[in-house]
Order: structure tokens, then C-alpha cells, then sequence
């Protein structure tokens, strides 16, 4: 179990370092409201947030404050922020804030299936998709079987969570106090045994990109090695381009290399890819295929 916070523009100007040293191990950074006229609002804090973390290796997510009341709207939004985040990248999920009063009247089966949606388009550009939500909100007004791959975050302000299904993260307390920041702060355990499966990201991403038919079992097995082998990615003309490099691409910035992540398998890839192979005594050809895969996916 790990100890992390959530904060965003309310926060003001944070300390960091102070924030590092007092044994937060996690992060998850505001990063919009979005609205159903296609408005959205930016945390004014994210971007000195974001840029702060990734210097101090603070493992980060995102949540996105939900105002829409209707599906196309949420899309619209979630698509135009995904286009703005092309650049950057998270160990933790993007999760959409499911708890404000103004869209309870859509009805627990209306709201399932948003958060469906916004759960498939997350996935589908290689991000790990979570819903945020409090007790209240995830026993009577959401279906998660309606979006089982979501990594849930529950907020219940109590001295356990009696929630009785998966999640990843439990919000404790919204009065923390944590040195490097002034007034209170949302206090949040991440349960270690539900950490990120990246190979079950990839099998989604495999299946998604290329039909696959993969198995989404979170196993390394012979049908992935086969399909790592058959899609494996190296530099040519015409550039490969697709969702299964920008995930891979993600998963080397993972491992601190600075990749633009712009789904294309250009000099760059081939050269980052030479040099993890250098480094881990894999066979040196600038491919990404089962053996570097299997590795980065460790």
C-alpha cells in the first residue's frame, strides 16, 4: 500500500520537494472540467504540477471533473483532451470524476454507459482508464459492470472502506495536511496487489489495433509472443503508425527515456530501441518484438 494525494489549482503553489519528503509516493493531478457546451476548463496549476512530479519521479495520474450530461458531449471533450496529452505520460489511470448533482437526473443506466465510453476512448489511445467516484455514488447510481475495465477510485472519508468490490484507490480523508502544502488535502491509499498490468494493456491495445483475438488475461503467453512476433515494430518507409507505438513508446518513457509520443515508429524509436537492447543483452536489431516487448512490459 502506497500514500499518495490528489490536488489541483485549490492548492495553490506546491512545494514538491516538501510533499516527496513527507513520504507521498503518488499523485493525482486535476487536470480539467469539461462541460457540456464543449467547454473546458484547465486546472491553472496542472502543467508546474506535472512538470514537478516527473522531475521528482512521482508516479502520476489525471482526473477530469465531469459536468456533461450527455454522452456525445463527454466525447467530444475527452477526444480534444486526449489530442492535448499527446506529449505527456502517466504510470497511473485517467479517471473521470463521476459525483456531481447536476447529472444524477440521466439515471444510473445512462451514466453506466458514459462511463463506458469515456473508458473505451481512454483505451483506445493506450491510456488506463478509472472512475472516480464516492461510496454513495458507486453502490446506487453506477453500474460498473457496465465498464468493468476501470480502475476504480472510491472516496469514503471513514476509518475503512466498506466497499465491497475491487478498486485501486481509497480517498480517506479530504483534511490531510502534508508539508509543502498549504491547508488541507485529499489523503488516498493505492492498493499495491491491484497495481497497472501492463501486459493487459497491451493485449488491449494488440486486440484493438490489429484483431488480435487475444485472450486479456494479463499473461505473457505463447499467442502474445506469436502476435509480438507477427506486429513487431521497427523503422521503415512508410513510417509505422498506430496505437500499439504510442504505447510502446509510453512504456519506454516508463523506463525514463524521452520519446515524443506521437504513435510513430521514426529514427528516434529505432534508436531508443537500440539502446534498451544494448542495455539489457537482448539481440540488437532495432526491433520491437517478443523479447523486448516481454521485457518492457515487466
Amino acid at each position: 500500500m502506497k500514500k499518495g494525494i490528489d490536488v489541483s489549482g485549490y492548492q495553490g503553489d506546491i512545494n514538491w520537494n516538501k510533499v516527496k519528503n513527507d513520504n507521498i509516493e503518488f499523485a493525482i493531478l486535476k487536470y480539467c472540467n469539461i462541460y457540456d457546451d464543449d467547454q473546458i476548463q484547465y486546472d491553472s496549476k496542472f502543467e508546474n504540477n506535472y512538470k514537478n512530479c516527473k522531475e521528482l519521479n512521482i508516479p502520476v495520474g489525471i482526473y477530469i471533473y465531469n459536468y456533461c450530461n450527455l454522452i456525445d458531449n463527454l466525447e467530444k471533450n475527452i477526444k480534444e483532451i486526449l489530442s492535448n496529452l499527446s506529449n505527456k505520460y502517466f504510470e497511473l489511470p485517467i479517471f473521470l470524476d463521476m459525483e456531481d448533482k447536476t447529472i444524477l437526473p440521466e439515471g444510473k443506466e445512462y451514466l453506466s454507459k458514459m462511463c463506458n465510453r469515456f473508458c473505451e476512448i481512454i483505451s483506445e489511445k493506450a491510456f488506463i482508464p478509472g472512475i472516480y467516484a464516492n461510496l454513495n455514488w458507486l453502490e446506487n447510481y453506477l453500474d460498473i459492470s457496465q465498464f468493468s475495465n476501470a480502475k476504480i477510485w472510491i472516496a469514503q472519508y471513514n476509518s475503512e472502506c466498506t466497499y465491497k468490490k475491487p478498486y485501486m484507490i481509497w480517498q480517506y480523508s479530504k483534511t490531510g495536511k502534508i508539508n509543502g502544502i498549504s491547508g488541507n488535502v485529499d489523503l488516498n491509499y493505492l492498493y499495491i496487489q491491484d497495481k497497472i498490468n501492463y501486459t493487459l494493456e497491451w493485449q488491449m491495445v494488440m486486440n484493438k489495433t490489429y484483431n488480435c483475438n487475444l485472450e486479456e488475461d494479463g499473461i505473457f503467453g505463447p499467442m502474445c509472443k506469436s502476435m509480438a512476433l507477427k506486429h513487431y515494430l521497427y523503422y521503415k518507409t512508410p513510417i509505422i503508425s498506430n496505437d500499439h507505438v504510442l504505447f510502446i513508446q509510453r512504456l519506454f518513457n516508463l523506463r525514463g527515456y524521452a520519446l515524443v509520443e506521437d504513435s510513430m515508429f521514426g529514427p528516434k524509436c529505432n534508436e531508443v530501441t537500440i539502446s534498451f537492447q544494448e542495455e539489457n543483452n537482448l539481440t540488437v536489431d532495432g526491433c520491437v518484438g517478443p523479447d523486448v516487448t516481454e521485457l518492457l512490459l515487466s
